[in-house]
């Protein structure tokens, strides 16, 4: 089977490896000491990559060429991994009221973000604008619809917040203690 020339065996192996070594304490370090190498791996794997690409193609499947353009693509992936980790740790190590909202956000807009698209997309699909107008419409207003969803409607009720995999919220829960009754008055 075969994905836009990735196999689903590259995909498996690069799934299985990764949950390996992501698995392992020391990766941390690892891209800590060998981030700055690994950008420049990426950097020169993905220049013979697209050289590679561009002049000659991409090669049949069980040639030599095949072989070694599969390596320098597990090459590529891993080092641009590793090092989009590494610049991550570096430079990301801080937090503010709006990544904690973001990062909150983005299980629902994930889940939304589909419906919320085919269905403008049915709406816009038809309108005899360019490509790029359509383009710029989908994108401000699913954007726009989502967050609204999220912001006005899921983060306020605490069912929809679990059911879109988010904790309950403390705050929005009603006062579970019984109102006093005045025994005497009754």
């Amino acid at each position: 089977m075969n994905l836009a020339s990735w196999g689903i065996v590259f995909y498996f192996l690069l799934y299985a490896y990764g949950f390996y070594f992501f698995a392992r304490a020391g990766l941390r370090e690892f891209v800590r000491k060998h981030g700055v190498v690994t950008g420049v791996i990426s950097i020169i794997s993905t220049i013979a990559y697209v050289i590679w690409a561009v002049r000659f193609g991409f090669p049949e499947d069980g040639t030599a060429g095949s072989a070694i353009f599969s390596i320098l693509r597990v090459v590529l992936v891993w080092n641009c991994l590793f090092f989009i980790l590494y610049l991550g740790d570096r430079f990301l190590q801080f937090s503010n009221g709006v990544l904690r909202y973001t990062s909150e956000a983005s299980m629902p807009f994930y889940v939304l973000h589909q419906p919320v698209i085919v269905l403008l997309g049915f709406f816009i699909y038809n309108l005899e604008w360019p490509v790029s107008a359509k383009l710029a419409m989908m994108t401000i207003l699913s954007f726009s619809v989502i967050m609204m969803l999220y912001h006005f409607i899921i983060r306020k009720m605490n069912v929809l917040r679990i059911l879109f995999g988010l904790r309950g919220d403390k705050t929005l829960r009603k006062d579970q203690t019984a109102p006093s009754v005045d025994t005497a008055k009754l």
